[in-house]
């Protein structure tokens, strides 16, 4: 009888240790995947939040989505930047008056082939008066322990990352689109963390 309750516990106990094994909750995609974290600690760079629990971006309900039927972007979070540091510590500042506002997505690929990472060439951000295009020149390295959106993404492949939009410093609405949909997502004031 010993023998069975033995058994029986662990055997629970594999079971219990095992059920997370191989559970991957993001988009279903194949492929590989690549999903920093976004955590409050291990970024050299100093463009971290110290508030922020260690959480998946694909684990938060998306702000809104994009389908051009050849990729899927989501919004998952915004925050707003007076300066950045890039990949070598160094502080990157935007023009005076000026301030960066960071959108965190996942993008998965739709396609058969390979897509390059300047498809963040289509993704604006529009506002009272204006509309900026993502940056595509500058290294801002880590922020909330999540890359900079600079890979190219496999077939069936889902990464995620950030881009970067350089805005006047005293706007706070926005609306972001992304070139070939016809939707757009609202970001409210409220909406943006403050970095």
């Amino acid at each position: 009888m010993k023998k069975i309750g033995l058994f029986i516990l662990t055997a629970s106990l594999a079971v219990c240790m095992l059920s997370g094994c191989g559970n991957d909750s993001g988009s279903g995609s194949s492929g590989s995947s690549q999903k920093p974290a976004v955590s409050s600690t291990g970024n050299t760079s100093g463009n971290e939040s110290s508030d922020e629990a260690s959480i998946e971006l694909t684990d938060m309900k998306p702000m809104g989505d994009f389908n051009d039927g050849y990729l899927s972007i989501s919004l998952y979070r915004v925050k707003s930047y007076d300066s950045l540091k890039n990949s070598k510590g160094e502080e990157v500042k935007p023009k005076d008056g000026n301030k960066f506002i960071v959108a965190f997505m996942g993008v998965e690929n739709l396609k058969k082939d390979q897509i390059g990472y300047l498809i963040i060439n289509n993704l604006f951000l529009s506002y009272d008066g204006g509309k900026q295009p993502a940056e595509t020149g500058g290294d801002y390295g880590k922020t909330d322990n999540t890359e900079q959106m600079y890979a190219d993404i496999d077939s069936g492949a889902t990464v995620t990352g950030f881009v970067v939009f350089e805005v006047p410093g005293d706007k706070n609405e926005f609306k972001m689109t992304y070139e070939g949909c016809e939707n757009s997502i609202e970001i409210k004031e409220a909406d943006i963390i403050k970095g």
